[in-house]
């Protein structure tokens, strides 16, 4: 039965060249395996529609993939939230060289996020004052907290009981921050899960391990804090808080103690450090398992941000997952200044800072401030995790801030940061479309950058997923892609670090300024567009390397190790400017399909073509089953030698075959001959 549809196959396969067989140096082979044939699959789950032009996502790679919620990252404690259900997918066929986009709708579907504010407990027992209000009898009535609730978050907040025995405050600030956040009748990520914590005590904000718990348990990874405490350290013209090679003599953790919910006052001083000292260890674990902290940079006139927004300038563990939101004025032309009061300044937490619009924006409220401000940046960071579930707070944070609209006329001398709106200028539309930057500092931070250490961008996209950086990336720093999803770049990216393909696959289709080493596991694809630049090279380290279409370009040079597959369709043809290596052992060349019929005469076609010559041969060439392939290098060419096999040649091998096999592939041959005219 096997034979017999084997047979019913041939003129599929003998129209094809992609897939496993064998032959190498001048000499054919045959696979010991029969090829199973590619498919085109689409799949549908979740929000919207996928097709090429309807305003959702066009992946032009041929890439499948399982659509799933988990988080990828290798992580002690894996987060819970789930992210998206929709997926980049594949369009037909003949658009499989266009450059993908995903513009599906993104609303933070299943991301959680913590809220850590005034009071959410009050009920029916306390009426908004500043929002939500509506006018009876000429009179301006505030909504019931529960009804806020309801109107704008149905059963997506969860409200955490009040730890201490203090009273609620009924200041409707928690719910405006949550609101701007998450809230229906705000801008920011709609169906996101909010948890929210009554941290107030009486006119102070202080901050409580236990509800910080509670949410991490809960599957709680990004949080936002819409408080902080002044402090008279931080506030230096030139945006420096002490001179950086004293910041360890200074006790950041005595003056963090202030801030820390304390039980009824009665704890002794013994007490109050190690509390201190629980909730920063929380912060420097949550953040290495993949949490992030927006703070509110303050509302004072001062030079730089708040005293919890500005941790990391002490301990430089928190950098990473911290974004301190400093508050502007956006007019209606887009540019910003600040208010005529001004908030407080970056300074010198400029390096994990971003400015955000600090009004309100919601129906009947007419406040302004930083408080206001960060919920718009932790909603971009919740939309962030929907859209690229894989990524850390770290990764999130790296995007919000390289994305941020530059203020240039605002920056400093040397055209880097602002001291008073650290990267500029929140833009969620750009975040969405993947880092624009791979920056040292953010991934190493500064001492460990100005020291040597050169850091990559950790993509570590798993469970066989699709994500896809459309902005154009810059930047000193590199690329890691790890875990076996597909990362695909669209942009003309000149960002000058190493890119590494330890797993998955990295798809290019435009310039890349950066050495690529792809490893054991990794796949690099080239599309017709692709160049890797500025004399840069790839190196083949047991990996694959795949070339669609024709008009690919290394400018330095190609290196295939022993083990390594380089994949190439029929009638394409990978030019490198520099010099081809193939002297490794059991180097594989592998046809890719394109369609055509392949006839007994031998048909012979460049794939590679180096500038600089070819130093050696690949040992193997895998064909389809039924097609012979070898290869020869003349000159600066590599050329690729195919012709079909004589199908009763071919059945006649097989042992166990029957006479009326062999009559079936005569008849198959004899038809084939009189399309190889």
């Amino acid at each position: 039965m096997k034979k017999t549809l084997l047979l019913i196959s041939l003129i599929t396969v003998l129209s094809s060249c992609g897939g496993s067989g064998g032959g190498g140096g001048g000499s054919s082979q045959t696979s010991g395996t029969t090829p199973i044939a590619p498919t085109s699959e689409n799949t549908n789950t979740g929000s919207g529609n996928i097709n090429a032009n309807a305003g959702n996502v066009n992946i032009g790679s041929g890439n499948t993939g399982e659509i799933n919620n988990a988080n990828n990252n290798t992580q002690s404690v894996q987060p819970q939230n789930a992210g998206s259900n929709t997926m980049p997918q594949i369009p037909s066929v003949d658009n499989r060289f266009t450059k993908p986009v995903d513009s599906r709708e993104i609303t933070g579907q299943g991301v959680k996020v913590g809220v850590l504010d005034s009071d959410f407990l009050s009920g029916n027992n306390a009426q908004t004052k500043n929002f939500h209000s509506k006018i009876i009898n000429s009179f301006e009535i505030g909504d019931t907290f529960n009804t806020v609730i309801e109107d704008e978050f149905g059963d997506r907040m969860t409200i955490l009981p009040k730890n201490n025995t203090k009273s609620t405050d009924k200041s409707d600030h928690g719910l405006i921050v949550a609101t701007i956040l998450a809230g229906n009748n705000g801008k920011g990520a709609k169906k996101s899960e909010v948890y929210g914590a009554s941290i107030s005590n009486g006119p102070a904000y202080q901050v409580d391990i236990e509800y910080y718990r509670q949410m991490y348990n809960n599957g709680v990874r990004i949080y936002n804090q819409s408080l902080g405490h002044e402090n008279v350290q931080f506030d230096k013209p030139q945006g420096i808080y002490i001179e950086p090679h004293r910041a360890h003599e200074f006790d950041y953790k005595k003056q963090f103690q202030q801030t820390v919910y304390i039980p009824d006052g009665n704890y002794s001083e013994e007490q109050l450090k190690n509390k201190a000292d629980e909730i920063i260890k929380f912060y420097e674990e949550a953040i290495e398992n993949g949490s992030l902290f927006v703070w509110a940079a303050g509302n004072k006139p001062l030079y730089g941000v708040d005293f919890e927004a500005g941790l990391p300038y002490y301990n430089r563990k928190l950098q990473k997952g911290w974004i301190a939101v400093v508050g502007v004025k956006v007019k209606p032309d887009g540019t910003i200044t600040d208010y005529p009061n001004r908030l407080a300044h970056a300074g010198g937490a400029a390096y994990w800072s971003i400015a955000a619009n600090g009004d309100c924006e919601l129906s009947e409220c007419r406040k302004h401030g930083s408080s206001f401000a960060a919920p718009k940046v932790t909603a971009t960071a919740a939309k962030l995790k929907e859209k690229f579930p894989w990524m850390t707070g770290h990764e999130i944070q790296q995007t919000i801030l390289t994305t941020a609209d530059r203020i240039y006329d605002l920056m400093t001398e040397d055209g880097k940061l602002s001291l008073n709106f650290g990267w500029g200028l929140l833009n969620e539309t750009k975040a969405l479309k993947g880092p624009s930057e791979f920056n040292n500092i953010l991934i190493v931070g500064e001492r460990a950058s100005a020291a040597g250490l050169k850091g990559q961008f950790n993509a570590n996209i798993g469970n066989s997923r699709t994500s896809i950086f459309e902005n154009d990336i810059t930047g000193d720093a590199g690329l890691k892609k790890s875990g076996n999803g597909t990362l695909i770049l669209t942009g003309n990216n000149s960002y000058a670090g190493n890119t590494t393909i330890d797993e998955g696959k990295l798809e290019i289709y435009g310039n890349n300024a950066s050495n690529i080493t792809i490893n054991q596991q990794g796949t690099l694809v080239t599309y017709p567009t692709a160049i890797i630049n500025e004399q840069k090279n790839v190196y083949n380290n047991g990996g694959t390397l795949e070339n669609r279409g024709s008009g690919a370009v290394i400018t330095g040079d190609y290196t295939a190790t022993a083990g390594s597959v380089t994949k190439a369709e029929i009638g394409s043809k990978l030019i490198v400017n520099g010099t081809v290596n193939l002297n490794g052992e059991s180097a594989t060349l592998q046809t890719l399909s394109n369609g055509r019929y392949i006839t007994a005469k031998p048909l012979s076609t460049t794939v590679i073509e180096a500038g600089k010559g070819i130093e050696g041969n690949f040992a193997n060439v895998e064909t389809t089953e039924l097609v012979n392939g070898s290869t020869e290098v003349k000159g600066n060419q590599l050329n690729v030698n195919l012709s079909r096999k004589n199908v009763l040649d071919y059945v006649e091998k097989i042992s166990e075959s029957d006479e009326m096999q062999k009559n079936t592939a005569q008849n198959m041959e004899t038809a084939f001959q009189k399309l190889d005219q």
